[in-house]
This record gives structure tokens, sequence and C-alpha cells, in this order.
């Protein structure tokens, strides 16, 4: 609708949504071994853990288990573009998003008679309850954007501010229609239980709770906040566009973002921290007994796996910025050249990059436990980023035929990775057998590390006593940029990065132009070499990556007097001033990159060349 000199839309968004999902978390069980030999040698496993339906009488999908609802989003929009001057627009907007669940979930009494009161003993569960949906409050999102232009400068200028809102990923509410005590079953194995598991190759034969005298099983339980908002932002942005004449022009831009509505996920089925461990680096250190879960039954016992809270992070939230600097140029004889700068970084307190909750809190890198998750470095940290694309076609023949040559180079950062180490100090989640807790390192200084305790540690054939490990592990961190300027703190949760990489990549574009009866066709023929360094020379043209993005540097092999690691003294310590974390450390690694090379074959991220034949006709 056009009023004077305002533009006016408006929009109306509906969405209706059918969710089945019949995912189980370990469904053909899980099996986690100290070494490779013990699985070769069928030992002992030191974590198992198996889920299932309750309700199915068959294995595998789980179609009677199935998280299975309804929801819908409505969305209302309205948009006005105003004009003042013919050098000044103006826009404005707003926009209304609501979320409704349609589907009621099963409410378990046993969760909510039983459970519920005793994790509110330790955890705010901000209403949470078995059966009960969110509470999507209406999100509204105001933008105001301008775009002013300077004929005689050949300058524009353009930027805004406004709030915006995303969507909720169906599958992390979709947890309340079937993790919820009552359908899906599941179980983490005990000590004892372990003695007697043994790896079973049938994916259809596993071991149930009632072959290791597991007892009643719950398996995993999700709960949401009785209010749950959608994540969203604040962002604003201002840039430069400038012509600069003769075929060039440039654009200076910079974006920041604020985090408004974020996620945030607790784990309200396991015990507070018992203390805090003795001597350098000392962390929260958490219960094992009954696998840290709190005791729920007269006899202590516990049904669940795990119960994870979805709530909306209550402390300091996230933010991003970048800042881009590009060039061009084009001319009328088929040249052109583009050169792009991006610096951005982004700092999260989850990632949210799980369909499943437990996941989602399991998997992060923490010092103190996943219930204490504070800000850090994204997963999708930027960095520095280089494009370069340059082109020329040549035209010949008397214009029957042509050839365009590209070259684009694009210089990345690596990856953002943590420092971890191989086993778990904290224990939170016990579940796991103690390999879950993906616990930063304390990074020592030369003088911390003559009181490091620390294990005669034999890799092959070799064992290598403490003193050359305290040697090697010195020089290790010595030669590592990041390691080196942390020392005497932690390491922080994406502190570091895989190297930079450095792609060019070609095509050849040939062009035959043919006339038929007054018509012109046009024939086209082009070669794609994707990592064109790399065919140039085998060193070129490396991509990396590390699996989970985390390096686990040293192992954590106990503590000096384990029987001590009890109930926390009135000062939040151990009762034992001997209780010290017990490491390893391999100094083979010393002078090797914790990353590896890519062996995918997916030409974005692949670490060799790949060509591309193809054929176009156009008519």
């Amino acid at each position: 609708v056009t009023l004077g000199k305002h533009a006016l839309k408006f929009g109306v968004d509906y969405e209706y949504n059918d969710v089945f999902n019949t995912f189980i978390q370990n469904t053909f069980g899980n099996y986690t071994y100290a070494n490779l030999n013990d699985f070769l040698t069928n030992a002992r496993p030191t974590a198992y853990q198996l889920g299932f339906s309750q309700i199915d009488n068959g294995k595998g999908d789980a179609t009677d288990a199935a998280a299975k609802f309804k929801m819908a989003k409505g969305s209302l929009f309205l948009n006005d573009e105003l004009r003042p001057s013919d050098n000044l627009t103006l826009s404005f907007g707003v926009r209304a998003d609501y979320y409704k669940f349609l589907s009621t979930p099963w409410a378990d009494d046993y969760t909510n008679n039983v459970a519920i009161p005793k994790f509110a003993q330790y955890y705010d569960l901000q209403g949470a309850r078995s059966g009960l949906t969110p509470k999507v409050p209406i999100a509204i999102s105001p933008r105001v954007g301008f775009t002013y232009k300077i004929p005689e400068e050949n300058l524009i200028v353009r930027g805004g501010f406004g709030i915006f809102t995303g969507r909720i990923p169906l599958v992390w509410p979709g947890g309340l229609y079937n993790n919820n005590g009552i359908f899906v079953g599941g179980y983490s194995a005990n000590a004892t239980q372990l003695n007697n598991i043994r790896f079973r190759p049938d994916p259809n034969n596993q071991w149930l709770p009632s072959q290791v005298g597991a007892g009643v099983t719950k398996g995993p339980l999700n709960l949401v906040a009785a209010e749950f908002s959608t994540p969203q932002l604040f962002r604003t942005s201002i840039a430069l566009d400038k012509k600069f004449g003769n075929g060039w022009s440039g654009t200076l831009e910079g974006i920041f973002s604020k985090n408004l509505n974020e996620i945030y996920y607790t784990n309200v089925n396991i015990l507070p921290p018992v203390g805090v461990s003795n001597g350098i680096g000392s962390r929260n250190v958490y219960p094992t007994a009954n696998l840290g879960r709190i005791p729920l039954n007269a006899d202590g016992s516990n049904p669940y796996d795990n119960a994870i809270l979805l709530s909306n992070n209550q402390g300091k939230t996230g933010y991003s910025y970048s800042f881009t600097l590009t060039a061009s140029k084009r001319t009328n004889t088929g040249f052109a050249f583009d050169v792009n700068y991006t610096f951005g970084n982004a700092v999260a307190v989850n990632d949210g990059t799980s369909s499943v909750n437990f996941s989602q809190w399991r998997f992060m890198e923490t010092v103190n436990g996943r219930n204490f998750i504070g800000r850090s470095n994204s997963d999708f940290s930027a960095g520095h980023r280089i494009f370069t694309y340059i082109s020329k076609k040549f035209t010949y023949a008397k214009k029957s035929m042509a050839t365009t040559i590209s070259l684009v180079y694009t210089g990345q950062s690596g990856a953002p990775f943590s420092y971890v180490y191989s086993g778990a100090i904290t224990k939170d989640d016990a579940s796991a057998g103690g390999t879950g807790g993906n616990d930063l390192i304390y990074i020592p200084t030369a003088a911390e590390m003559g009181g490091m305790s620390i294990q005669n540690n034999t890799v092959g054939s070799t064992t290598y006593t403490r003193d050359q490990q305290i040697a090697a592990l010195n020089a290790y961190i010595d030669g590592d940029v990041y390691l080196s300027k942390r020392r005497g703190q932690f390491a922080e949760r994406n502190g570091s990065r895989l190297p930079f990489t450095n792609i060019i990549d070609l095509k050849i574009a040939q062009d035959f132009n043919v006339k038929v009866a007054g018509h012109r066709y046009q024939f086209q023929v082009t070669y794609d070499v994707f990592n064109f360094g790399n065919m140039l020379n085998r060193d070129w043209g490396r991509n990396y990556f590390l699996s989970n993005d985390q390096s686990a540097i040293m192992s954590f092999r106990g503590f000096t007097t384990p029987g001590t690691l009890n109930p926390a003294t009135s000062s939040s310590t151990y009762s034992s001033t001997n209780s010290q974390a017990v490491f390893s450390f391999n100094p083979q690694n010393v002078g090797r990159s914790p990353w590896n090379v890519s062996s995918s074959s997916v030409p974005s991220v692949a670490a060799r060349w790949i060509s591309q034949l193809g054929v176009r006709f156009n008519f």
C-alpha cells in the first residue's frame, strides 16, 4: 500500500507442524573401553549405556515411543518504507511471532510427586513439571534501517538496528513427549554391573537392565521451564559504499550482535560438587557413588539416567561482531576483481549444535562442571577471512567463442578448539564411566610443575619417568603459542585454533556461440578444480580437523588418596591435604600437532584437489 511517501507492507505467516521423531539415544548399546586392547580381548568396559522403548514389543524403530506432537507458529509483520527525499530512505518494521503447543505430553506421577520435589532441593526448576508444555511469550521484533546517498561523492551510507527473533528447533521441546519416564527407558551401568557386561555384537541383543540387576529404569528425562522465550538478539550495523571511478568500488561495514534470549541446559539429576580438588588447578569435584545421582527412593536409588532442564540463560549472554573491507573492479573488457577481508568473533554460552538435549549439556568443555558454564568463544567464531576473486573473459573468433579463466583464493582462520584432559577430574557425568568430563586443562607454570603428581607412563615399550614427562610437558607448552601465554591459568573453551588455511580454486569456462535460423545458442563446457593449489603441490591447500574440536594433551589418572574424596569440610576443600590429581603426559607428542589433515572428499573442506567437468546448453 502506497500512502504519499510511505510504502506499507503487511503480512501474516502461519505454520502448522506435525512432528514424529523416533530417535532413542544408545538404542543399540554404547560401550566405552579404557583402551583398544580391552575391547579386542573382550575385557570389562569402563562404561555401558542403553536406551530402549518401554512400550514397543519390537526393537530398533520405536514408533510407539516416538515424540509425537503438533505445534503451530503464527507471525504478523508490518513494514514502512519512507522516502523523505531522493537521497534518503528510511525503513521501519515490527514483527510478532507466537508459538503454541497443540499437544499435551503424558504426565508421569512419579516424576511430579517424587523426583521433582527432590530435584527442587538442589536446583531452580523454574516451574517445570512432567506433562507441562512451556508458555512461549509473544516475541516482538522492531527494527529501523536507513540508506543515505551522497551522489556528488559517489557514496552511500547505510545501516540500522533492531531486534530479530530466531526459531525453536522442535526437537528440543520434543523431548517432553517421549523422554518422559514412561515411553523411553535407559540406564548407565554402575561399577558392579560392568563387571558382568561384555561386548555383544548383535545390535538387537544388548544388556537389558533386568539382565544386570539394574531394577526399574526410567531412562532420560526432559523438562522445560514453565516459560521459555524464543532465541532473540539485538543487532546493529553501519556501512559505507564508495565508487572511485575507473570501475573501482569499495565497502566498509561493521556489525554487532548481542543475544537477548539464549538457551541454557542443566542436569538436575546430579548432586552438587562435594568440594574442590587440592593442589594446582583446583576445581569442583562431584560425587561418584550411585553415578552421582540424587537419591530419590528410600533406598537411595534413582531410576533416571539423566534429567535435563531446558531454560533461558539467566546470566551474561553472548555476542558477536565483525568488520569487513571490500574492494572490487569491473571493466567492459571482461576483467573482474574482488578482494574481501573480514575479521569477526562470536562469544556464546551454549551453541546449541545437537538435536539431543542431553548431548547439548554433556559435550560442553568446562572447568567446574557443565551446570556452571559461562561465556566462551563460540564454535562458530570466524576469526580472519580473506577472499579474493579474479576473472578474465577472452572473446575471439568474431565473438563466436569465449574463454573465461577464474581464480578464487580463500584464506581462513582455523576452527576454534579446546585443550582438555583425557579422563575426567570433575566427574559430573559419572554415567559415562568418568570419560565424559570434557574438563579444560590447567596450564602449569614451570615452577608449579615441580609440585605436580605425575605417574610413570608406558608408551609402547618405553616407560617415561616423572622427570622425563615434566621436561617434555614444559617443552610442549613452550612450543605452543596459546598454551605458553596461558601458563598459570585454565585453558579457555575454544581458546585455540587450528592452523590458517589457504585454498585456491580454478575454473575454466569455454563458450561456443552458434547462430541458427536467426537465433543464437550458447554451448558451454566448464572445468573446475577445487583446491587447485594442492594439484600443483601436495603440501599446499591443507585443510585441518580435530575430533570433537578437542585436544587431550594430558591424561588424568586419579587422585593420590581417592578414599578421602568424600564430603567436603566447611572450607569446601577435601579433608585430606594429600588428595591431589595425578596426571601423565606422552613425551612422544612433543613436536607433533594435535590436529590432523582433513580426509574429507567434500570440496569445501577437502585437503586434496578435486576436479569436475560440466556441460551447459543455453537456448
